[in-house]
């Protein structure tokens, strides 16, 4: 799974969808969702993070897995994916 760094992300050019999840934020950019995990505890962080690592190159039918792992200093701040507008993205 790539990893891109949070400060290399423009904001700017994605919308705030209208749908929030309760520990994260959500942006879209046509086809590009990015789900920022701004609300979860260190741990919880943490642990995400291991688990998406440990999901590297699995592939589920019917399954949306992140794309790039949005990091910054080593921690996880947020994921990017497709987005798919039939499906509700919150936590």
């Amino acid at each position: 799974m790539d990893k891109i760094k949070l400060k290399d992300l423009n904001f700017d050019s994605f919308e705030m969808l209208s749908q929030q999840g309760t520990k994260s934020s959500i942006y879209r950019n046509g086809n590009r969702c990015i789900k920022m995990l701004d609300r979860l505890y260190d741990d919880e962080r943490e642990s995400v993070f291991r688990k998406f690592l440990d999901m590297d190159g699995i592939e589920i039918d019917g399954v949306i897995l992140p794309k790039e792992l949005i990091v910054d200093e080593g921690k996880l701040k947020g994921y990017t994916m497709d987005y798919y507008s039939a499906i509700p993205l919150t936590d």
